[in-house]
């Protein structure tokens, strides 16, 4: 099953061939469950594929390039409502991966994210919703934007360090927008790093707009600390949304467009500024068992291991913050470990 690995390779250069013995439907929906079906069906060989329903995989890859061109029109939209906003703001993962780097429907992303300093929630927010954006939940039965109380708008705020997502339907879908106003960085760094995120941000050029978003370094500093909190979170491997491909498939990407020995240079010294050594080893060491390829980057294996810290206990651990518990996983091999059916079971909790 480490097939799965594969075919989830953007850069793979033969298609895989599929049979009974790869556990078909297993392997069907880890492809749909990790969201890269784009990517797996350009990957597989259909001329000999055994099970039809892979076949459905062309029905699903049309559906995501559709909703692609949505996404990319409705951030179009976003960035020229608030082109003339008197904040800074930038925007953060899919926004810059789908239209920039991905080729169409190989990276969808369900909701628009915006990093924005605490102070200058109100200059984004008062923007949005005098264009109609309403603070709430879109009910997909009901058809209409569910407004959010004021008490849940406050807690969110608060706990998790962002908005009550605001939605707007826009070309007869539901568009959604988080503001982020703090990282999944290390708690004694948020007060401070959003501001110095977005002091150095970067607009790319995109058609007819430009997009604000964090210089190189950020932004893939920024995927790792997302993916490692992710990854490493009780509540998010009960939901069985730790180990998600596309995550790893960020990594790959973003590696693969920039990586040359003096962007690994400028980014060591900023992992280290941050103290984010290992968040980022981490997802760096998991991402080249994911996509060997990556250990032939120039300068890659070298970088990696000046981040490399002295205990790697951490590599196999999970916490559970609001029970103030630590769990260790029995199986130590990530990719066994990424394709277990229950990794909630594989948890030890450490006394």
């Amino acid at each position: 099953m480490k097939k799965i690995f594969e075919l989830s390779d953007v850069y793979l250069t033969e298609k895989i061939k599929i049979t009974s013995k790869d556990n078909t439907e297993q392997l069907l929906g880890m492809i749909i469950m990790n969201r890269i079906t784009n990517i797996a069906f350009k990957n597989i060989d259909l001329s000999e594929v055994e099970f039809e329903a892979f076949k459905n995989l062309e029905i699903l890859s049309a559906s995501n390039k559709r909703q692609a061109r949505i996404f990319k029109r409705n951030l179009r939209y976003v960035t020229k409502l608030l082109k003339d906003v008197q904040c800074n703001y930038a925007f953060l993962k899919g926004a810059y991966m789908t239209t920039s780097l991905y080729d169409l429907g190989e990276r969808n992303s369900n909701d628009i994210d915006i990093l924005v300093a605490a102070e200058d929630v109100v200059c984004i927010q008062d923007k949005l919703l005098k264009h109609g954006f309403i603070q709430g939940k879109y009910d997909r039965e009901r058809k209409k934007i569910v407004p959010a109380s004021r008490e849940r708008i406050i807690r969110q705020r608060m706990n998790y360090g962002q908005t009550v997502p605001l939605v707007k339907i826009h070309e007869d879908q539901p568009l959604e927008i988080d503001l982020n106003t703090s990282v999944d960085f290390k708690p004694e760094l948020k007060k401070e790093v959003v501001k110095d995120l977005l002091s150095q941000k970067i607009s790319i050029s995109i058609e007819d707009y430009y997009l604000n978003t964090l210089n190189l370094e950020d932004f893939l500093i920024h995927l790792c600390c997302h993916l490692y909190k992710e990854a490493t979170t009780y509540d998010w491997v009960k939901r069985r949304k730790d180990l998600c491909l596309y995550k790893f498939s960020d990594i790959n990407v973003f590696l693969n467009n920039y990586s040359n020995t003096d962007y690994f240079n400028r980014l060591e010294a900023r992992i280290k500024e941050l103290e984010l050594e290992k968040e980022c080893y981490y997802v760096f060491e998991n991402s080249t068992i994911v996509y060997p390829r990556l250990n032939n980057l120039s300068g890659f294996g070298y970088f990696k291991q000046q981040l490399k810290p002295d205990s790697l206990d951490f590599m196999n651990r999970v916490i559970y913050p609001r029970e103030k518990k630590i769990f260790e996983y029995r199986t130590k091999d990530f990719s066994k470990r990424f394709l277990l059916n229950n990794r909630l079971e594989d948890l030890e909790e450490i006394t």
